[in-house]
């Protein structure tokens, strides 16, 4: 599932054709990919991606999308496809998590996955790549401010002779490195 995501993203559409989104021929392998992995039968992703269904009256019919729709589809697939990956992980993590202690998945304590942002973990009924990724954002913001505000306030407070070496803050760059580096992230 992650090689569909990873594939989808490198489809890419004409974009003279702003008004019938056509898929490059250089874009091919990838659509092969998709629906190999997929275990979609040939030729109907381009159908997915550049076509929308209409009812006319009784009948429904194929309206082209146009370049930026066809961009949105795919897009729009990516990330439905990663999001319900994660969502599975999170659920076979915390189902295995309460076998392990031998405890019911139901129970009214469980162990869960929370996530992280700038107070701590934040624990949902349920947890979103979506979430996950406006923390992460946060965390970055975060660590931004951190610098800027502390770092460089305590630099100046050095260079000026002032004692500053009472003032501590949290840096919030081990938590960002989980989640960039390619080992681990």
């Amino acid at each position: 599932l992650v090689a569909a995501c990873l594939h989808t993203g490198n489809i890419n559409f004409d974009p003279a054709k702003t008004d019938t989104a056509t898929i490059t021929a250089d874009s091919a392998k990838w659509v092969e990919n998709v629906e190999a992995v997929l275990g979609l039968p040939g030729g109907v992703l381009p159908k997915v991606l550049t076509k929308m269904k209409m009812k006319v009256g009784t009948e429904m019919m194929d309206k082209d999308l146009t370049f930026a729709k066809a961009v949105d589809t795919r897009d729009a697939l990516a990330k439905g496809i990663f999001s319900r990956l994660f969502d599975k992980l999170v659920e076979q993590i915390n189902t295995s998590m309460a076998e392990a202690k031998g405890c019911d998945r139901n129970a009214t304590i469980k162990n869960v996955i929370g996530i992280v942002d700038i107070f701590g973990f934040e624990i949902f009924e349920k947890n979103s790549m979506e979430q996950l990724c406006i923390n992460f954002a946060n965390e970055k913001l975060q660590a931004l401010f951190t610098k800027t505000v502390f770092a460089e306030t305590m630099r100046a407070y050095s260079e000026e002779g002032i004692d500053a070496a009472d003032i501590s803050y949290t840096d919030n760059g081990a938590l960002i490195q989980t989640l960039e580096a390619p080992n681990t992230g």
